[in-house]
């Protein structure tokens, strides 16, 4: 074996090392999670604002075309939600609110996560 290559080795094993003992894994694996998480919210203010734009026939292409992935129940609810002016107000604090907790959980992720791997303290 060629020094170069024992040399590529050792540090291939020091960084799956320190990956190991710093968590890299669960940290990486939390950060997608929030950032899949707050993609839901994201997206139904996307449906309420292009209803609110483009009007309610905008919203039936929306709930037709996600037919395949949402159950009848689930499509009931979206049209709901999206169609009335109550429902769009609703859908909007909750997807704002949802979004804005999701938002901040991934910041507090990556935080968390380059302190566990450069050092250093957390921010309160």
């Amino acid at each position: 074996m060629s020094r170069h290559s024992r040399t590529a080795f050792g540090t291939a094993r020091r960084v799956v090392d320190v990956a190991v003992d710093r968590q890299v894994t669960f940290l990486a694996a939390a950060i997608a999670y929030y950032a899949f998480v707050s993609l839901v919210p994201g997206l139904l203010l996307l449906v309420v604002v292009a209803t609110a734009v483009f009007g309610e026939t905008i919203a039936a292409e929306l709930v037709a075309s996600t037919g395949e992935f949402l159950t009848p129940a689930g499509e009931e609810a979206v049209v709901g939600a999206v169609s009335s002016a109550g429902g769009r107000t609703g859908a909007s604090l909750l997807g704002v609110g949802l979004l804005l907790w999701s938002t901040l959980k991934v910041f507090r992720g990556l935080d968390t996560a380059f302190v566990s791997l450069y050092g250093g303290e957390e921010t309160p």
